[in-house]
């Protein structure tokens, strides 16, 4: 039985290791220092080509791998589907920093890193494409405030699409198909439920008729690590404001993405009241948690540390982005998203409050 709404493409290695004769827990572990491994490997990579520095790529990969999000997916919450995208979420990230660097041309990274985030985990690539929706606003700014021809990005991104719905399409096919079908796990259909359900979706996304969001979430990120961004934000700012050197214009970018993303993953973004419009609400639903906006914040953190690392000299300033750094990922360790209080999510037709957990 395949299924085909979420993607099975790398469970076929820990599928492997018990056809060799592992049971499914040395199966599991060794998955898991896959991930790490490859992890390790394509944010040093990536992080590495953008700096051009592989002093630079070896700190912003320790920043991205060893992030306490991450490490809390591998040791308390076991969410194989967050790893495996955020494996891959670094190739986006870096396909899409070559096309706005007149590097049209090697839009198949793109392409490739979509593709493999897809194949991982789907609702990672819905917060990869809000991911990649930002970054790719921000440079389309940054390119027509400088009256550079957007065009040839454009276009490169366009083929990079055409081409992960193309190589992808043995799953959409079937996932999309399926998806317009309502499926019953308790014998027969429910009609009248069915069409209250779908009755109640067009109205929230038309009119927006709900008195209280369901979509009331919270998540509270790390006293130490917010701190330390901010630190690395201003330094950031004010490196670009004195130099105004080719690559300030990246830090910048990468900075203000990774604090977007970090407010999306607070108490500050209000999203009791955004959650109103019927739209952001459809949206939330399908999230469930805006904690796992932290993923997102981690990558562009990364990001901008490999740029901020190219730009600056060896010296004082490098010791103390390591020291942040080393702070940072250190953090996760004694921190909690959220200290004793309620989370709520919606999940189709149910509310769901509950305690939250430490690692939340």
């Amino acid at each position: 039985l395949n299924p085909v709404f979420y993607p099975e493409l790398f469970l076929y290695i820990p599928a492997m290791f018990m056809v060799w004769g592992a049971n499914v827990t040395v199966a599991y572990r060794l998955f898991i220092f896959i991930i790490n491994i490859a992890t390790a490997l394509i944010s040093y990579i990536c992080f590495g080509k953008v700096s051009e520095n592989r002093y630079a790529g070896l700190v912003a990969a320790a920043i991205y791998t060893l992030n306490h999000y991450r490490m809390r997916d591998i040791f308390a919450r076991a969410a194989l589907g967050e790893l495996l995208y955020m494996t891959f979420l670094p190739i986006v990230i870096y396909g899409i920093y070559l096309i706005f660097h007149k590097q049209e041309k090697k839009w198949p990274v793109l392409m490739l890193g979509a593709t493999l985030v897809f194949q991982s985990h789907i609702l990672g690539t819905v917060l990869t494409a809000c991911a990649g929706a930002f970054f790719i606003v921000m440079y389309l700014i940054h390119h027509i405030v400088k009256k550079e021809n957007v065009l040839p990005p454009i276009v490169a991104m366009i083929k990079a699409g055409i081409g992960v719905v193309a190589v992808n399409l043995f799953f959409l096919v079937p996932m999309l198909y399926y998806i317009r079908h309502d499926f019953s796990m308790f014998g027969h259909a429910d009609y009248v439920r069915l069409f209250k359900s779908m009755a109640r979706s067009i109205t929230t996304i038309l009119f927006s008729f709900r008195n209280q969001s369901y979509a009331t979430l919270y998540a509270r990120f790390g006293l130490t690590a917010g701190i330390v961004f901010a630190v690395m934000f201003v330094a950031a700012v004010i490196f670009a404001v004195k130099k105004r050197g080719k690559g300030c214009s990246d830090v910048v970018i990468s900075f203000v993405s990774a604090a977007f993303f970090l407010v999306c993953a607070s108490t500050l973004m209000p999203w009791d009241m955004l959650a109103e419009i019927g739209i952001v609400e459809l949206f939330m639903s399908k999230m469930q948690f805006c904690f796992r906006f932290v993923s997102l914040f981690a990558v562009f953190a990364a990001m901008g540390a490999a740029v901020l690392l190219k730009e600056v000299k060896y010296g004082r300033n490098n010791i103390a982005l390591i020291a942040l750094a080393v702070i940072l990922t250190a953090s996760g360790a004694c921190y909690h998203f959220v200290d004793g209080c309620q989370t709520r999510g919606f999940d189709g037709d149910y509310c769901v409050v509950v305690d939250s957990p430490p690692e939340y």
